[in-house]
Order: C-alpha cells, then structure tokens, then sequence
C-alpha cells in the first residue's frame, strides 16, 4: 500500500503483477506546457538515479513502452489525476495542466516511497476536496525570507499539493509612505516578488499578496508623515515594539486622505504577481471608533471604508479577499458590500465556531475556512491545538460548502519559529485540505511526513516534533515576552518583578531536552531541518532556564550558555531569512540574562531604589 500526503482517495493493486521503469523514456503530449515539461524532467532524474540508466523526456505522442503523459481535457486549473502502472502501459494523465503535474509528482512521491523502480501494477485516481488549499506565511513580524527561502517554501507546498501561497506584506514590502521608515532587511523588493511569483506559477502555486489596508498598520500610523491618520489622537506607544505592532493600530477612514493613501499601497502590490486574488485583509480594526471617530456608527464607517478599497481593487480586474472576523459583528450589513468577495473565516481554536461557517453559507457568500499552525510565539508548532483546529476546520467548512481551505503561519512577537518548526502542521493542512472528510492522521502518515518532509525512513520525525512541542506548555515566549513587557517596561505595579514558575517543571523539561539534544545529534545536524530543530529546543531550554533562575535556582546559572546558542540560532537565522529580525530577538534575550537572577535580588534592588 502507498503512505503519501496527501493520501490519494482511490488505490488498486493487480495482486501479483509488477512494473518496472528502468530504462523507460517520457512522452510528453503536445497539448501540455513548460511547466509540465520541466516537471517531467525532474521525474527523469529520479527514475535516472533509482535505476542507473539515462531516461529521456520528448515532448511527442507515447511510443510503446515509453510513459506517456497526458493532458485528458477539462479546465487549466482541473486538478483530478490518473496514473496506470502496468507492464503493457504507464499512463500518467489529469483533467487539467494541474492534474497532470500532480500525477508526474505523486509518480515521484511512489517512487521514493519504494525506493526503487520496481513497482506493484497499480491503478491511482485522485482529486482534491478543496479546490483552493492555501499556505499563509507572515513575513512582517520578524522573519523576512530570503528569496531562495520562499522557492524551498513553495517546493515543499508543490509536493504536498497545496496550491497557493499568500504572503503577508504589512510593512515588508518598500512601500513610497513608508520611505525612510524600514531598515534594510525588512522588505522584500518589487523584483523579488516578481522572481518569485514566476518560480510559484512553475510549480503550481499561485503566490498572492496580502496587504493590510485597514487595522495593523503600525508602520506608517507611527510615522511622523502619516500620523495624523491614525485613528487614536496623538498615540504614543508604551509596549515593546513587538507588542505595539500586534496591537491594532487602525487608520481613520473619514480623513479623506486615509483612502488616497491606502489606494496608493494597493497600486504599488497589485500588479506583483499573476494571479487575479488580492486580499486586502481589514481584520482586527478595534480601534475604530474610540478616536476621533467616537460616537459614530462603526459598522457604516467600516463597510463604507471597505466598500470603497473593494471598489478599487476590482476596477483593476482582481477579486477581493478580506478577514471575516469584523463583518460577522454586523451581518446585517454585508449585504451592503459589493459583490464577489471571498471571506476568510478564521478560527486558531480546536472547537471551531460552526455558527460562523454556517452564517456566510446561509447569506451566500464565499468563504475560505482558515485554520493556523500555532506556531507563533513559540520555536515548534502546538501539534496538540493545530492538529485538531485544521482537521475540525477543514472537515466543517468543506460540508457546508466552503470553496476554499487556508492554513495560516503568523509570526507574532518576533517569529522566533522557523519553516521547519511548521512543518508538521503544514503537512496536516495538506492532507486536510485533500481529503477533508477522511484526514488520515495515523502511524502512516507519521511515515510519510518523516520521508516526505525529512527524508527520513526509520524514525517518526512526527512524533519527535509534538515531544519538543510538548516541553513548551509551561514557560513559553508569549508569556516570557508579556510578563518583561509588564514589568520592566510599563512597570506595571500589580505585575511580580520576578518571573513565576515551577521549578521542579522546569527542571524535568530541561532534562527532556537534554534528551532530545541527542536523538537530534544522532539523526545529523548537519542536515538543516535537524538543525534547525536543534535550536528549537536550546530556545526551549533558554526559556526554563531563564525561568529558574528567577527564581533563585542558582545552580542553573552557567549551566547554559546563552551567547552559545545565540550564535547559533543567529546562524540558522541567517541562513533563511535578513539578519534584522534576529538582531531583535537577540537584544531581549541578552536583556533577560542581565536581570537580578532570583527573588531576593530583585527585593534587594527595589530596596535600594
């Protein structure tokens, strides 16, 4: 039996009959473009490598014996699929240019599974559940990739089918308001975007833009030229800058330069890249309404703002995407938008709001359910929370009619996760994307995800990410992160000036990743998503034992050397994404580490104050 991700929906084997690949040559069809032609060659190589004898690809009707690969007819983006391996045939075909790629990359898939080019003879037809799967990825709280960092991304979402990526561009794109504002490393470039949104289409991936027009603009709010549009009269900030940025930060839409300017942002971004979607976000904007628009209806305000960037984006031939979260408080009002919207509909929680699904459903509209990897403020993904919330999601939305499922990776307080640490959530949405009804969460997928994502064949990488995600439960960023922000920065009086935990918790979780220190060693750190695992777990360490020291555990002092793993993770950073981010990541950590190390010190300093 084949273990892939995403698990095809029909498999039949001929008992006792075998097909073998060596040596066979690839017809490509006439009808079929580059990008199949190009995949093609990619499976050239693999049968190539498996069986030591050179494999030709034409672009011709099949000759006997060749593989032939076909396009069946249908629609550009129909992605239903068939492979026939027999002795006699080996027909790799799909309904449209889409379902033929995924035919060649399930082909690649099976053969890395046997690890050879001796085959059982088999009969494979596959279609998706969602038409749209989506991988969301937050390039503006912290992390900004490097381009050959979003090529490896949209490989690895060729591979498990997901068929679109949306970037978050909030402020990392050099936007003309914000000139003068972003350090170098904070931006991606017109050109990037481009280079990569062309990578994307070769591989299937439909790369969007997503760009907030509304709430989340702390950028160009706090910028002295564009201030007088934020919606709190003269904001100054008082938290951490992480904190600030995820605060809502809402523009003021009855300035009539609020629209000029927001009109000027989507002109700059929506020409990057070929798709027709553009998602101009407007979630979150609970400021609006408690500035200088106070005592006005909030609702008219946020739908006539809405209604206008909709207005704009669709004159340009695009269809909106937007949040969903502000227009479910004012259903009554939706009916007043323009029209072909699709609505994102998010929830990061196990329980998710059926409620919310059905209301879109009932008023017609188009709907995305979107679900999250819970990586944010953490170095691994919560398998515990996300397994559950992209399953439930995925399995609600697609009964009632959703037209699309996305999975979403924030970054809140820095991104301190890297690609890896998602990983595991990113291969659940796969599957749940695929086959919303029937996910196959179980020992063969834990194979699969160590071979696909790993290439690994005798250790459950799967179960090893959920133990180091496990060891995060206790002391985590979030609440390291909120309590400095409270205590040594607003210098809250009800907050404890020393940071409170369990330390026998401590302790034992220190020691699990010790523990994990070496199965990770034994496995290679040389790989990079070993490593970078590897340095998910001194985070982990960093934190408790920060944790302890706190709390006058003296012994742990010096035991970890916190410059060592900075190094460290400063090296993984910098391997994946501009140094800026981690730069901020490294003056908090150092400024944790220069605070009184137990209870008493911190009584002794307030003393002397």
């Amino acid at each position: 039996m084949i273990e892939l991700i995403p698990q095809p929906k029909e498999y039949r084997e001929d008992a006792g009959q075998s097909v073998c690949l060596a040596g066979r040559h690839i017809a490509v069809s006439l009808q079929c473009d580059v990008r199949i032609v190009a995949a093609a060659q990619e499976l050239s190589k693999d049968l190539s490598r498996l069986s030591g004898k050179f494999v030709a690809v034409y672009q011709r009707p099949a000759k006997p014996g060749e593989i032939e690969i076909t396009l069946s007819g249908g629609k550009e983006d129909d992605e239903a699929y068939e492979l026939i391996a027999k002795q006699e045939i080996v027909r790799l075909s799909g309904k449209g240019m889409r379902g033929v790629y995924y035919a060649i990359v399930t082909l690649r898939q099976i053969l890395d599974q046997q690890n050879g080019v001796t085959l059982p003879a088999f009969t494979l037809s596959d279609r998706p559940d969602f038409s749209n799967r989506v991988f969301y990825q937050d390039i503006s709280r912290g992390r900004v990739p490097h381009v050959k960092t979003l090529k490896r991304l949209c490989d690895t979402l060729s591979m498990l089918k997901i068929n679109s990526l949306q970037l978050y561009l909030e402020d990392a794109f050099p936007f003309l308001e914000l000139d003068g504002e972003m350090h170098a490393g904070e931006t991606l470039s017109a050109a990037q975007i481009m280079e990569l949104d062309q990578y994307c289409w070769m591989h299937f991936v439909e790369l969007v833009p997503s760009v907030s027009c509304f709430g989340h603009l702390y950028r160009l709010l706090q910028s002295k030229k564009y201030q007088y549009l934020c919606e709190l009269e003269g904001y100054q900030p008082q938290n951490m800058y992480w904190i600030e940025k995820m605060a809502h930060h809402t523009i003021n839409p009855s300035h009539p330069n609020a629209r000029l300017t927001v009109f000027s942002m989507i002109d700059q971004t929506i020409g990057l890249c070929r798709s027709k979607k553009f998602n101009i976000c407007c979630d979150e904007t609970f400021d609006l309404g408690r500035g200088k628009n106070t005592g006005r209806d909030v609702g008219a305000l946020y739908f006539d703002f809405v209604s206008q960037l909709v207005q704009h984006v669709q004159s340009a031939g695009k269809e909106v995407m937007m949040w969903g979260d502000i227009v479910l408080h004012h259903p009554e009002k939706i009916a007043n938008l323009p029209t072909n919207i699709t609505f994102l509909n998010w929830c990061y929680d196990p329980q998710v709001p059926v409620k919310d699904i059905d209301l879109f459903t009932r008023l017609g509209c188009k709907q995305y359910v979107c679900a999250g990897t819970s990586t944010w403020n953490r170095f691994i993904g919560n398998d515990a929370c996300a397994a559950e919330n992209i399953c439930n999601m995925a399995k609600e939305g697609y009964r009632r009619g959703a037209c699309g499922f996305m999975n979403t990776n924030w970054g809140d307080y820095g991104n301190i996760c890297s690609l890896t640490g998602a990983m595991l959530e990113m291969a659940v949405g796969a599957e749940a994307g695929w086959n919303a009804e029937t996910t196959h969460m179980d020992d063969a997928f834990d194979r699969s995800f160590s071979r696909q994502l790993f290439g690994v064949r005798n250790d459950n990488m799967a179960d090893l990410m959920r133990e180091i995600s496990k060891l995060e439960e206790h002391v985590d960023w979030k609440r390291v992160v909120e309590w400095y922000n409270a205590s040594y920065v607003r210098k809250d009086p009800h907050t404890a000036r020393y940071f409170e935990a369990d330390v026998k918790m401590c302790q034992a979780h220190i020691q699990a990743c010790h523990k994990l220190y070496q199965t990770l060693e034994n496995l290679g750190r040389g790989d990079k998503k070993i490593n970078d695992l590897y340095v998910a777990v001194g985070g982990i360490e960093m934190l408790h034992t920060f944790a302890l020291r706190q709390n006058g555990e003296r012994s742990s002092v010096g035991k970890f050397d916190v410059e060592m793993w900075l190094d460290a993770m400063r090296r993984a950073w910098k391997d994946d994404s501009y140094a800026f981010g981690f730069e901020q990541i490294e003056r908090f950590v150092q400024s944790l580490w220069s605070l009184p190390v137990s209870h008493d010190e911190v009584l002794q300093e307030s003393t002397t104050v």
